[in-house]
């Protein structure tokens, strides 16, 4: 009787080992596909952060271009009623007024008639 209660003891025993190693093993897995998910959410967190920083790079470079593009027409402005404004006080015409704009973080300045 003592001998069959003993197996009894090392058979349930036996049982709740396995059933906790059983529990860890399922645990551990869980624990790495939460892992694996949350690198997999980080790595994508970083394509975006590369796309964007590329993108505003493009974007600040087409910013400066079209500023200079625009500083450029601005000087042709200016060239061109300078001559204007030449040929008409040569015959007795207006002053020169100065315009202030603020353009991309520049006061662009422009001489026109009145």
């Amino acid at each position: 009787m003592q001998t069959r209660i003993i197996l009894q003891r090392e058979a349930l025993c036996y049982s709740e080992t396995e059933e906790t190693i059983q529990r860890a093993r399922e645990e551990e897995e869980k624990r790495k596909e939460i892992a694996n998910h949350f690198q997999g959410t980080l790595s994508e967190i970083q394509a975006q952060i590369e796309q964007q920083g590329e993108r505003n790079m493009k974007l600040c470079q087409e910013n400066t271009e079209l500023a200079e593009k625009l500083k450029s027409i601005i000087d042709q402005y200016e060239l061109r009623e300078e001559k204007q404004n030449m040929k008409k006080t040569d015959k007795g015409g207006p002053s020169l007024h100065w315009n202030r704009y603020f353009f991309a973080g520049t006061v662009l300045t422009i001489r026109s008639s009145r």
